[in-house]
């Protein structure tokens, strides 16, 4: 699986037929946010961020301050 930006990894995070994704492995897109608690992937400006597939969303890093 050759995802490319955050926008493709979310989308394969929530698609319940892709048997193929590694959670334990996902790619990420720049520097690390200040903080990877309930932090999937990033890239420069976003994250994804949650504590499972029910509640991913992708915010800024700014807002990452737990």
């Amino acid at each position: 699986m050759n995802l490319t930006n955050l926008n493709e990894v979310l989308a394969a995070m929530l698609d319940d037929s892709n048997t193929d994704l590694d959670w334990t492995s996902l790619p990420t897109f720049g520097e690390e946010p200040s903080t990877t608690k309930m932090v999937w992937s990033w890239d420069e400006t976003n994250a994804i961020v949650g504590t499972c597939m029910d509640d991913l969303e992708v915010v800024p890093k700014a807002e990452i301050d737990w």
